[in-house]
């Protein structure tokens, strides 16, 4: 028997993914009607994640989470194998678009207060990362830490993980601690939890352009 110590993100990783896989017509629709272990888990990761998980959980329970997924083209004109280096390949993975929390204001100058359109942060899991300043300072805060190698998540842990969950908390990185918000952690729980939230998330099918005017921030 191995004395190895698993990773913080293998740890977490099989955290989020210990609750009950549910169907479309399980899916949660708001946090009270979830189930007893899904609860226990959301108060452990409570521990984890102090700042961010409450207001990831207020972010889908109002509803304010957007997944987008490519509509898949002709199969008479796409290739069964999509060559990886194909700038399009991104669009297999589905993309989240989180609407900020805060109500959107009157432009100071303007002299008619026309309402700006909300704000909408970007959230892609594979490659982990959110357009929000807050994980900008969470992937590179003011004071770096002390190098530790003991710190590093090896490839081999992330092979690992991926091979025994099919995914790893952190995504593409390699440190142990993934940086993270709380619109990266609600992407998380709703995409990854087991089926949890997907309910609380609006769902679209949208050609490749519809996509190009979300990443250039037309919105809705």
């Amino acid at each position: 028997m191995s004395n190895r110590l698993h990773s913080y993100r293998h740890l977490t990783t099989a955290l989020i993914s210990s609750t009950t896989p549910a169907s479309a017509s399980d899916r949660t629709e708001s946090l009270a009607s979830t189930d007893a272990q899904t609860k226990s888990t959301l108060l452990t990761l409570y521990t984890l994640f102090p700042n961010e998980l409450l207001p990831a959980l207020d972010l889908l329970d109002c509803g304010l989470v957007t997944r987008l997924k490519s509509v898949k083209e002709d199969s008479a004109t796409t290739s069964s194998n999509p060559d990886p280096e194909d700038p399009s390949a991104w669009l297999e993975h589905p993309v989240y678009y989180v609407r900020s929390a805060q109500p959107p204001s009157t432009h100071p100058r303007s002299k008619h207060r026309t309402l700006q359109s909300p704000t909408y942060y970007e959230v892609h899991l594979n490659s982990w990362s959110c357009s929000c300043p807050s994980f900008a300072f969470s992937a590179f805060p003011a004071t770096a830490p002390a190098s530790d190698f003991s710190d590093l998540f090896s490839a081999k842990d992330v092979e690992r993980t991926v091979a025994k969950y099919g995914w790893v908390f952190g995504g593409l990185g390699r440190g142990v601690k993934a940086p993270v918000c709380k619109h990266l952690l609600a992407c998380v729980l709703a995409e990854k939890c087991g089926g949890f939230a997907r309910g609380m998330v609006e769902e679209r099918e949208v050609a490749r352009e519809e996509m190009a005017g979300w990443a250039a921030g037309w919105g809705d």
